[in-house]
């Protein structure tokens, strides 16, 4: 009866053993699978907030553009406006008078063999 006993308790020792050694795998697995997706998790939000980041900045630098663009429209339409202003008749007529031109009633042009040259009668 003590060998029987013996016998069990070897038994029962060696399937306990071999219990806990698959209970231990199982986590050991389990473990390393959460591990791996807490890396793939954090992963991931690092990409996001690397590429949130980007779309951010990307839109700042959109909004400084915008607002040079209509700067510069600006300026061409004040541009514009004062090249209009300074070729209109009136100003030309001033100009000229300030710079004490003579008006002319016919002009001719005599051809000197390099150049065209107008002569005032």
């Amino acid at each position: 009866m003590n060998y029987k006993n013996k016998y069990r308790q070897n038994y029962q020792l060696q399937n306990n053993r071999q219990l806990f050694s698959k209970v231990m795998k199982f986590f050991e697995f389990k473990t390393s699978w959460r591990v791996g997706l807490s890396i793939l998790t954090l992963s991931l939000v690092l990409v996001y907030l690397f590429q949130i980041n980007c779309l951010a900045i990307t839109g700042f630098e959109i909004k400084e553009l915008e607002r040079d663009i209509y700067t510069s429209q600006q300026a061409n339409k004040e541009l514009t406006l004062q090249v209009a202003q300074l070729q209109s008749i009136n100003n030309l007529e001033k100009v000229s008078q300030d710079l004490a031109m003579v008006k002319i009633d016919q002009a001719e042009h005599v051809n000197s063999g390099l150049a065209s040259v107008a002569l005032n009668k």
